[in-house]
């Protein structure tokens, strides 16, 4: 996905990935995170955060509930280990991170 992220269309809601960031990034125990796009069957994105969680105030769950009443769309949240989620936005091809994994069928 090229550094100005299209918008996304998940469940009838346009959403830009920057709006998702901008959620996650105001949280402190967001270690680390990457937003994951695949192709829905209805047109619509299937869109899925990866999160790297520091300590255990936080689950899943509440990501997910503040990404939902932030953006009007909660998108799926999957909570893994840091150095996974790490290794993911890592890219050794870039110097920034890569925030966003596109999935979609005949996407760049």
């Amino acid at each position: 996905m090229s550094s100005l992220h299209p918008q996304l269309k998940v469940r009838g809601t346009s959403l830009y990935p920057q709006a998702i960031f901008s959620v996650l990034d105001s949280f402190a125990e967001v270690q680390e995170y990457y937003v994951e796009v695949r192709g829905g069957a209805d047109l619509s994105d299937e869109v899925t955060v990866h999160v790297a969680l520091a300590g255990d105030q936080m689950t899943g769950a509440d990501v997910a509930r503040k990404l939902g009443a932030s953006l009007r769309v909660a998108p799926a949240v999957v909570v893994e280990p840091l150095e996974a989620v790490r290794d993911a936005v890592s890219s050794p091809n870039s110097r920034k991170p890569v925030r966003v994994v596109d999935r979609r069928t005949g996407s760049a």
